[in-house]
């Protein structure tokens, strides 16, 4: 009987603790792509050269201050295998004038990588300067690289 209230109350600490603890991990930046492996949207590790195929959504591709065009697709495939839940993702063509830029609606394939950036304003840069926070929210986001 006192094993079995003990157990009781070990599981009643358990959960108290899981129930109150805070889900959210604090990591080191030098970390990640290293000791911390974060994954993309196509699930697979960011960096990592894959395959991708889909099917072009954008209306139109928009010139970036560099020499790069980004568009968007929504990606059926990643290294031929088929995505139970495909994703759309933008596309950084770094090499624009090499890459083909497909129609809305027709298909693609292209290989390179997921990267990813924080985008959108901090919180508390609002609260603290009183500009305005953009339409993005401040949160992580991937795209994916064109390589060829």
């Amino acid at each position: 009987m006192k094993a079995q209230a003990f157990s009781i109350i070990l599981l009643c600490f358990a959960l108290k603790t899981a129930l109150h603890s805070n889900p959210v991990q604090s990591v080191q930046s030098k970390d990640l792509g290293t000791t911390i492996q974060v994954m993309g949207v196509l699930n697979c590790p960011l960096g990592t050269v894959i395959s991708i195929e889909g099917e072009y959504i954008s209306a139109t591709p928009h010139e970036t201050k560099t020499e790069a065009t980004s568009f968007a697709i929504r990606v059926t495939k990643v290294n031929g295998k088929p995505l139970e839940t495909p994703p759309i993702i933008g596309l950084i063509a770094a090499n624009a004038n090499k890459v083909q830029l497909p129609k809305p609606g027709e298909k693609c394939n292209y290989r390179g990588y997921e990267s990813g950036s924080f985008i959108g304003l901090p919180p508390d840069v609002s609260k603290d300067t009183g500009i305005k926070a953009s339409a993005e929210p401040w949160h992580f986001s991937t795209m994916f690289c064109i390589l060829d």
